[in-house]
């Protein structure tokens, strides 16, 4: 009974996250289960990764190809990233960005048997990290071409920027 309500708080646990929480048996790259938010994170159920054990890997960027070959072979010999960043493109051809957490399996004898993690669609914040970036490209343009002295400080009065300008004003 006890061992049935274990079960039980696990499936309602996983059954109801946000993210995918998966298995996949090493090395044949069986997932052994995947939970139902794979469909939103994803774009397949988890019927479909089943009934095809290779989809989710043919689902990688294209430009994430290799990263993930390296990868894999990495994991057939006992080492696993305890977290890994990549783009997919669903099923729909909307790419997406994806965190996916690690925890690697051995048996008694130290042989990889599974792979177990969570996985986390990341496509929102990288977007803003993009935007972060661009908007911090222009203003560090701006300020090298500006006729005026730029110094930027933070709180505590330490420089954080300045431009060529604020340099040749008080030298």
């Amino acid at each position: 009974e006890s061992l049935h309500e274990s079960e039980e708080r696990f499936r309602r646990l996983a059954e109801n996250a946000p993210d995918v929480i998966y298995r996949m048996k090493i090395p044949e790259g069986i997932y052994e289960y995947m939970s139902p938010s794979a469909e939103r994170v994803l774009g397949y159920k988890p019927e479909e990764v089943y009934a095809k054990p290779k989809l989710v890997s043919e689902t990688i960027h294209p430009d994430w190809r290799d990263y993930f070959s390296r990868e894999w072979n990495k994991l057939l010999n006992g080492e696993a990233s305890p977290y890994y960043e990549y783009k997919m493109i669903t099923p729909y051809g909307k790419e997406k960005w994806i965190h996916q957490r690690n925890v690697l399996i051995k048996d008694e004898n130290g042989k990889p048997v599974a792979l177990e993690g969570i996985v986390t669609d990341i496509t929102e914040r990288k977007l803003m990290e993009e935007e972060l970036s661009l908007k911090n490209a222009i203003l560090s343009a701006e300020q090298e071409v500006s006729l005026d002295g730029i110094l930027i400080v933070d709180r505590d009065g330490k420089t954080l920027a300045l431009n060529r300008r604020f340099t040749e004003i008080w030298r």
